[in-house]
């Protein structure tokens, strides 16, 4: 049988330092932390399931006991029944109430027989919304439980091939760039990227990819430890070419063909890989006749060194294949400290790069890659000062630098790999630059490189120039993500962001993740301009809403939530609304200050409260920090300030519902303080989860499950709701206070 496998030799050169290390902002450790992420959220995902599902049966429960006791007190005396449902009915249907209200004094059998047949049916939906429930949790859990598996087979798959592992989940993330602009149809190549990280039967690990290209069926391949091997299914020449330049860019090449390889996949290989060599011979000529070969090794044409912007430097372009990249961080007022540190810049960036050259790549000064310096002028009105060059070379040779380069028929034959430059920028940081053999696309390895490069200077943002392939720009858009750094100058919209946010999670920790979220939030913001509409916008505002009100959700969940829960426990009614409400003014309290610091939150609470608040916080030993940002305020805070606010707003709701209650009775004798309990608990409900409903519309910030807040009672003065009677059928008064809502 016929063989259907490429082979390409080992993704790092075997005379690095550690080989088996690639080199990759993806190592081993980073991803770990990744996987072991994906475990938590989907751990907080099954959690959050699970407690919804708990809500939803104790309000189903709560229910079915509000069925039941309506049930005992129709079948004791019908006026009782129709005073219990009377509120909701006047509230939220009045004409059923006003045609039941004379159903009930003018028909009392026909009366019973329906209440009773509503009762029922009442009793069926909840029985079916109980089901329902448990259905679509177990459906739910399940598709949780799957994902949690899949996962720790991922985590498995790290812990057998540590090394493998890392390559192929590089390849994967990186892949992530490619994607397919339908505004220009007319641009051959362009592809589409999903893939998964698979075992086969015979344990070998690779990356099962799925191509697809602008037109025609999807070309699927493996990726696997020296080998790309394809499915049973015909190749085209297009889709070859494109298989092509994704290994290129991925750091996959010096490939091999096999004897046995199948003879239709040989030839597409080859007419590929000549078409590629072609078209890069052609682009490599235009450059030399733009800017001589011999020229662009040492410098950068002169007509394409950009000024840097004096707020924001830039990243300076070349269409002679150069691109100049330098500090575009914001700038702040220098200390004699920092100036000093920056003058090591410029030395530190080379050292960088030769360790990474020598320990990494396993390249030898002279040998296989070689650094030169300008110091003088080329030209009158062309200073070359401080540029230094790394020309890197596939293998050993002195004479490679002398020889890259080397015409034949007026052609420059290039034999590097792949040049970075580094100089000082004149405002005490670096410009970076990088060019591909030929006109090439960047690679991942090389785009990494020059990214870490404006890291390491303590660079958060990297000005790009205009002009940049659209190739390269989602090169270097993945790259910063990986590196946690924010580009500028080239176009980030909500599917970009999207990428670059998985990109990220792969790499950064937790609270570095936060921050660059964030930062791409503002970034992508500033891009819009006064474009406030649209998806962009949706996104950044998801994502602003992410950074400042998920902190929020958190203190909800452990500290509020317990809090009001333990509330509801007790069953006194003055206790759960006050909670409710402590938690609705500390939710509005959040809101006005997300933005701002802890002192300034404090500032918006009532006096007697903010007093309340710091004597509670002095008495318990707990330093108030008022610079403290307010979305990183601590469960101590919250849980003094829920204290202070429960306890206020308990006495208040104490008074509204004896007030209540005197009014009604004041106008119907027989009111009943069930109904006033009842009612406010009722608007407590709603009130609480009309604020889980604005963090998620406002906010963006879903999943805020307010508890069940049960049947309380309050003992209210002078209260004879329930006077107890002797009666045929054994009459028994109902609980006081017994009915849910």
């Amino acid at each position: 049988m016929a063989d259907r496998s490429i082979l390409f030799s080992n993704f790092n050169s075997p005379e690095a330092e550690n080989p088996g290390d690639f080199e990759s902002s993806y190592n081993v450790n980073a991803i770990s932390k990744a996987l072991e992420r994906q475990q938590r959220d989907i751990q907080r995902k099954i959690d959050q399931a699970r407690e919804k599902f708990e809500e939803a049966k104790n309000e189903q429960a709560g229910r079915f006991e509000q069925n039941k006791e309506l049930t005992e007190l129709l079948s004791i005396d019908p006026t009782q029944y129709f005073s219990a449902i009377s509120a909701d009915l006047k509230k939220n249907d009045k004409d059923e109430f006003d045609r039941l209200d004379d159903l009930l004094k003018n028909n009392l059998e026909e009366f019973v027989k329906q209440a009773t047949a509503r009762l029922n049916k009442e009793k069926a939906e909840i029985k079916k919304a109980l089901i329902e429930n448990q259905k679509d949790n177990q459906l739910t859990m399940k598709a949780l439980g799957n994902s949690r598996d899949a996962v720790q087979k991922q985590q498995d798959y790290l812990g057998e091939k540590p090394e493998l592992y890392s390559k192929l989940y590089s390849i994967q993330q990186a892949s992530k760039a490619h994607e397919i602009d339908r505004s220009k149809p007319e641009k051959k190549g362009q592809y589409e990227i999903s893939s998964v990280i698979i075992q086969s039967d015979k344990g070998e690990l690779g990356l099962a990819v799925q191509m697809q290209l602008m037109e025609g069926s999807p070309l699927f391949f493996a990726i696997r430890d020296g080998k790309i091997t394809f499915p049973d299914k015909p190749i085209s020449e297009e889709q070859m070419r494109a298989l092509l330049d994704f290994l290129y860019v991925h750091g996959i090449k010096n490939f091999e063909l096999p004897p046995t390889l199948e003879p239709g996949i040989k030839e597409k290989f080859e007419k590929a890989q000549a078409a590629r060599e072609e078209e890069a011979d052609k682009k490599a000529k235009e450059n030399d006749e733009k800017v001589p070969y011999e020229q662009q090794k040492e410098e950068p044409a002169d007509n394409n060194v950009v000024s840097s912007e004096p707020e924001l430097p830039e990243i300076q372009n070349d269409p002679g294949n150069e691109q100049w990249l330098d500090n575009a961080d914001e700038l702040k007022p220098e200390k004699a400290k920092d100036k000093e540190k920056k003058k090591e810049g410029y030395a530190k960036a080379l050292d960088e790069m030769e360790t990474w050259l020598q320990k990494s790549l396993g390249k030898e000064k002279n040998l296989s890659y070689f650094r030169r310096e300008r110091n003088d002028r080329l030209r009158d009105f062309v200073s070359l000062k401080g540029w230094t060059v790394y020309s890197v070379y596939p293998s050993r040779n002195p004479d490679n630098y002398k020889l890259d380069g080397k015409r034949k028929d007026g052609v420059p034959n290039e034999t590097y790999s792949f040049r970075i430059m580094i100089k000082p920028n004149g405002k005490g940081g670096i410009d970076v630059g990088y060019a591909m053999p030929k006109g090439g696309k960047v690679t991942d390895q090389v785009a990494d490189k020059v990214v870490a490069l404006q890291k390491s200077q303590g660079n958060k943002y990297i000005r790009f120039p205009k002009g940049l392939s659209d190739d390269d720009t989602g090169v270097f858009r993945m790259a910063c993500a990986r590196a946690g750094v924010i580009p500028r100058g080239i176009g980030i919209n909500e599917h970009h962001a999207k990428k670059m946010i998985d990109a990220a999670s792969g790499t950064l920790s937790e609270k570095d993740l936060e921050i660059f979220k964030y930062r791409l939030a503002l970034q992508m913001e500033a891009n819009m301009g006064a474009d406030t509409n649209g998806r962009q916008a949706n996104k950044v505002a998801e994502l602003k809403g992410e950074y400042f009100f998920s902190p929020f959700k958190d203190r909800f969940d452990d500290t509020l939530k317990p809090a009001l829960q333990d509330a509801i426990n007790g069953k006194e009614a003055d206790k759960v609304i006050g909670a409710s409400r402590a938690i609705q003014e500390i939710y509005g309290l959040y809101e006005k200050a997300s933005e701002a610091q802890v002192g300034d939150l404090v500032n918006l609470m009532q006096p007697e409260d903010q007093k309340a608040f710091l004597d509670s916080m002095t008495k318990a030993g707990i330093t108030m920090d008022p610079e403290m940002d307010v979305r990183a305020m601590p469960k101590e805070y919250m849980s003094k300030m829920f204290a202070v606010l429960s306890e206020k707003h308990a006495k208040n709701a104490a008074k509204e519902m004896e007030s209540e209650f005197a009014r009604r009775r004041e106008t119907d004798p027989d009111a009943k303080s069930y109904d006033v309990t009842k009612e406010m608990v009722a608007d407590e409900t709603a009130n609480l989860r009309q604020m889980g409903d604005n963090l998620e519309k406002d906010h963006h910030v879903p999943g805020l499950r307010v508890p069940y807040l049960g049947s309380p009672r309050h003992d209210y003065p002078n209260d004879n709701s329930y006077q107890k009677k002797n009666t045929k059928n054994n009459f028994k008064a109902p609980r006081k206070e017994a009915h849910t809502y």
